[in-house]
């Protein structure tokens, strides 16, 4: 680190504050007590010691004259020298290492590396001048100042990762303003080369870098590589700091700052200083994203985004609308506003609302009209094309939703000016089947996508019922596709639990199926799934044993190989022979483990099945994810029995599709959620192993995919985010890490604090309980007697806040709490008692060190003459 200021000499010792600054970062050493008298003066041959600068943990920074080259510089000096602890030479050999690698005017050059007297030492480029922390409590710098500080920070950063170096702990204190307003980045103490991180000096679950200023993936202690979008976050803090006076988090406790790291947004810049530009706070937040990938992939691209900025051109940190980019381009070229103007009302009219592949459907959906005298080119246009782009824009977006709705409407005005055109109708009828299929996507369903498709269903129902009539010569092609919408129906009404309005649906499909059977392999897949569905109800409802319901699911699979093939739609199929798997799979996992010798050919019989259907060609993602999950849980079946080994393969292969799936298919939260279950049963697996390092891994990758979740949507998926830290408490107390397992646990509690809806509490009761019980757990029966009765103390509060918790919502008495609320009881009960035994020990020390000796206890070689 270079030279922070020139005033005061002690500044470091008299302010702590500025000490922190200086020397502290949270994974290294702590800041030493304040010296009772100034330190000795080093003599180092070849320099001239002046003055002390700073003080703090690491060591000293001295001012000092170069005798040979007649300069200044300044010096920085280990702390203890040669007793000094190997990490904190570590990071001084890192800091020199990283500093010589790199040639850059923005970056603090080193002059010399060197030992004296057993002291190792570094002479630096000597900087008079101020920190852009100092200087940002001073005065915020101006708008146009701040760009240009965060520009030229980027560039001498981007310089940093050209050598190979991260560096880490960026923050304001840690940036030089020289007189002439130029800045040097300084600091390099916690600095890594990017292409040998291999945690030799930073162990997994340990904390790197200060608190304000550290990205999520910091906080987070699970990432053991980092990469430049890690330095990126703390430029977009400085650049946070330099807008708004003070960091993007900031609490008087680090811990609740690296909470509010890992689990809150920052305020934006303009709600705290609204004289701040949109673009530049665009710049900011984009740097500030929590996950690495959504923010500038490079410092180079931000200092080029910036200079944008300061240029008046439209930034990249978001598509800026065509209107603003016009306007933007007026201001750079004046003589040309009125054209410029112009332009800009014409583009206005062009792109309002919408992206421009939703913009395009929705221009072709207002010229179909014009197509009105060809309604055979009118519906093919409806049927093959514009749903079938609908479908591409991903489920549950809110362009999609306008589409569906609009087609819908559309589709009605249709129906009623052209109902006698046969064709027409016969394409209509197709339309609604396949928006039917778009709301019902597996993938995106939600109850009331569910609701819509039923009612886009029974559209299609009544138009195929009209064709039937009009045109009996068509009628199998009109029977298929009547009984594949009362199928898909009769499913929707299964999610729905409406098991009677189903059974009837099944009832009116299977009154369809002609008496005598069919050579249709269509209407003989109809039949098959009608029988599919009947046994599913039946099982629900009772009326069929699991043991018949096996039976059935494994004929009809065998019914369903010879149709391989022959359908016109092979996934259907796919899909159909998956599902009679996973439901087979599903009755087996609420069955006992009796006669495991029978149960190992059966769940092997399961298994080949599945290898089978993937084998086949036509498989579509649906049934890709039905096979996962019913890997899955195969492998829960597989472990009950024994087979290791055999279930093992079957969860690795279901996590490495699921996880394809989800990064194909975007925004399927369904996807996602799947995923997190397979993630778990693994963690699992590998806790009772136990395999702490495989369970940490996994978990890593479940907190990332539950944060994303919970990002998107706080309220619908606080429960998965919050059971994935949860996890990741878990496997760092097995691990001893235990503070990194309380940053976790009060991450969860946070999530769940000023809820009031019950089920929301009862989590809260329950991570109460598991602090508590970390808490005492961390401090070890070996450790001293203040820290025990601290954290007893502690533990025993959070525990009666559980309890209470309990009894408010009258838990005690409910079949599903109740037990929990007892084993709270108990606990508390236990650490109640340990208290009271160490008190009472305490007490009887306190009296035996008090009490006089008896002269009567004096043994003969002690009395005097």
């Amino acid at each position: 680190m270079g030279v922070e200021s020139l005033e005061p000499d002690n500044r470091a010792e008299n302010d702590p504050a500025v000490e922190t600054e200086l020397f502290g970062t949270l994974s290294g050493d702590q800041p030493s007590a304040k010296a009772s008298a100034p330190p000795m003066v080093p003599d180092i041959t070849g320099f001239r010691i002046l003055s002390l600068l700073g003080r703090g943990g690491m060591g000293s920074v001295y001012l000092a004259e170069h005798l040979q080259l007649g300069r200044l510089v300044a010096i920085k000096i280990v702390a203890n020298g040669a007793t000094a602890s190997e990490k904190l030479l570590s990071r001084f050999h890192d800091e020199s290492r990283a500093v010589a690698a790199v040639t850059h005017p923005g970056v603090c050059q080193i002059y010399e590396v060197g030992e004296e007297n057993g002291l190792p030492f570094l002479a630096m480029e000597y900087i008079k001048g101020e920190t852009l922390s100092e200087s940002i409590r001073r005065q915020l710098p101006s708008n146009t100042d701040v760009a240009k500080y965060v520009r030229d920070i980027a560039l001498a950063i981007e310089a940093c990762h050209q050598a190979g170096i991260l560096h880490r702990d960026l923050k304001p204190a840690n940036v030089m303003l020289t007189s002439d307003c130029t800045i040097k980045v300084m600091d390099f103490g916690l600095a890594k080369r990017l292409e040998t991180q291999d945690g030799s000096h930073t162990r997994t679950g340990e904390i790197i870098g200060t608190p304000s200023y550290m990205s999520p993936e910091q906080a987070s202690g699970v990432v053991k590589q980092f990469t430049p979008a890690t330095d990126v976050y703390a430029i977009g803090t400085i650049l946070y700091e330099a807008l708004t006076g003070r960091p993007p988090f900031q609490t008087p406790d680090a811990m609740q700052t690296i909470m509010m790291v890992l689990t809150e947004d920052p305020i934006s810049p303009r709600k705290l200083q609204p004289r701040v530009p949109v673009d530049l706070e665009t710049i900011c937040l984009n740097c500030l994203q929590k996950k690495p990938a959504k923010r500038y992939q490079s410092a180079a691209s931000l200092a080029e985004d910036v200079q944008r900025f300061l240029d008046n051109e439209p930034i990249l940190a978001r598509k800026t609308p065509l209107w603003e980019q016009g306007w933007k381009w007026v201001r750079r070229h004046p003589t040309y506003t009125t054209l410029a103007m112009m332009l800009f009302l014409v583009v206005v009219g062009a792109v309002v609302g919408v992206s421009l592949h939703v913009d395009r459907l929705q221009v072709e959906l207002d010229r179909s009209e014009r197509l009105f005298e060809d309604s055979q080119e009118l519906g093919e246009w409806l049927v093959n094309r514009h749903i079938p782009e609908i479908a591409r824009i991903r489920g549950g977006t809110e362009q999609q939703e306008n589409l569906v709705a609009r087609t819908l409407q559309h589709l009605q005005e249709l129906e009623s000016d052209i109902a006698a055109d046969q064709r027409l109708a016969e394409y209509l009828a197709q339309a609604y089947l396949r928006i039917a299929e778009v709301q019902s996507d597996p993938f995106f369903a939600t109850e009331s996508r569910r609701e819509q498709a039923l009612a886009s269903y029974q559209n299609a129902l009544r138009l195929f019922e009209n064709l039937a009539d009009f045109a009996p010569q068509d009628s199998e092609l009109t029977l298929s596709a009547r009984l594949q919408v009362l199928i898909e129906m009769a499913r929707i009404n299964i999610h729905l639990h409406r098991f009677d309005q189903a059974t009837q649906l099944i009832q009116q499909a299977s009154a369809l199926l002609p008496p005598s059977g069919s050579s249709n392999p269509t209407i003989q897949f109809a039949e098959l799934q009608i029988s599919e569905l009947e046994t599913t109800v039946g099982h629900r409802q009772g009326s069929i044993t699991p043991e018949n319901a096996l039976a059935r699911y494994r004929d009809l699979y065998k019914s369903s190989i010879p149709l391989v093939g022959k359908l016109p739609v092979a996934a259907r199929h796919d899909l159909c022979q998956a599902r009679l798997c996973r439901k087979e799979v599903e009755i087996r996992s609420q069955q006992g483990v009796d006669h495991q010798g029978d149960r190992k050919v059966e769940l092997q019989t399961v298994r080949n099945s599945l290898k089978e259907i993937f084998q086949q060609s036509s498989l579509d993602r649906h049934a890709l994810w039905t096979i996962s999950a019913t890997q899955a849980e195969l492998a829960r079946q597989f472990r009950k029995v024994g087979d290791v080994q055999e279930a093992d393969s079957l969860l690795e292969d279901a996590i490495d599709q699921q996880q394809g799936l989800v990064s194909e298919i975007l925004q399927s939260s369904v996807l996602v959620q799947s995923l997190l279950e397979m993630l778990e049963q693994k963690i699992e697996v590998e806790l009772t192993r136990p395999n702490l390092d495989q369970a940490l891994e996994f978990t890593r990758q479940h907190l990332a995919a539950a944060e994303e979740l919970y990002l998107s949507s706080p309220e619908g998926f606080r429960n998965d985010y919050r059971k994935s830290l949860e996890l990741l408490a878990e496997v760092q107390r097995r691990r001893h890490r235990y503070q990194e397992a309380e940053v976790a646990i009060l991450s969860a509690i946070k999530l769940h604090r000023d809820s009031p809806d019950e089920t929301q509490q009862l989590a809260l009761a329950k991570l109460l309980k598991f602090h508590a019980e970390l808490m005492v757990e961390s401090t070890g029966s070996r450790s001293i007697e203040p820290e025990r009765i601290k954290a007893l103390q502690a533990a025993i509060d959070r525990l009666k806040a559980s309890i209470s918790i309990y009894e408010r919502i009258g838990a005690p008495t409910q079949s599903e709490s109740g037990p929990l609320y007892w084993k709270t009881i108990s606990r508390l009960h236990e650490f109640e008692e340990q208290f009271e035994q160490i008190m009472l020990h305490s007490r009887e020390r306190s009296r035996s060190v008090q009490r006089p000796t008896s002269p009567l206890l004096i043994g003969p070689s002690e009395k005097t003459d």
